[in-house]
């Protein structure tokens, strides 16, 4: 793989990978697509950010516990991101989301999140979200920002009330 500098889609899933080299990643800097789901991953290397035209990210189950990934907001092409059970707290996601304009597909489900995340209001287009499956207790009123919204899952939390904004949600 190391010699597959042209690399467009990479899928290592249902596999037992317990890390990814970083050799790889720099190596493959051309990537479009990365599909790392189900394994035994609890880190990925900071090279992640090299992947600078990546669009699709799928990380999900595998035991990111502790992971911060703080290389995702370098990720400007990123289109779809999916993170469902991954350990995911409102302490390892980024709050500074604001640059992933193209970010359309975000799956958060089956984590521990007890509110949708400040990184995840500030996505400008995003259309498609999963949060199914968390802790959730209120929804933000801020969700009327997301202007683009086609599906919103929050199906399997804690949710008491609906915030007025969400009628506001046109799409």
């Amino acid at each position: 793989l190391l010699k597959c500098k042209s690399l467009l889609v990479l899928n290592l899933s249902h596999n037992q990978l317990e890390m990814i080299p970083s050799q790889l990643l720099m190596a493959t800097t051309d990537l479009l697509h990365l599909d790392l789901a189900n394994n035994e991953l609890d880190a990925l290397p900071p090279q992640l950010r090299r992947l600078s035209n990546l669009q699709t990210l799928i990380l999900s189950n595998n035991p990111l516990s502790h992971f911060q990934i703080r290389p995702l907001p370098a990720l400007l092409d990123l289109r779809t991101l999916h993170l469902r059970n991954t350990q995911r707290t409102l302490a390892n996601i980024p709050a500074n989301l604001e640059s992933l304009v193209h970010l359309a597909d975000v799956d958060l489900s089956q984590n521990q999140l007890t509110k949708i995340p400040e990184g995840i209001l500030a996505l400008p287009g995003l259309k498609r979200l999963n949060l199914g499956s968390n802790e959730i207790e209120e929804v933000s009123p801020l969700i009327e920002q997301w202007t683009v919204l086609e599906t919103l899952i929050l199906s399997r939390n804690k949710i008491q009330t609906l915030p007025n904004g969400l009628c506001k949600l046109a799409k």
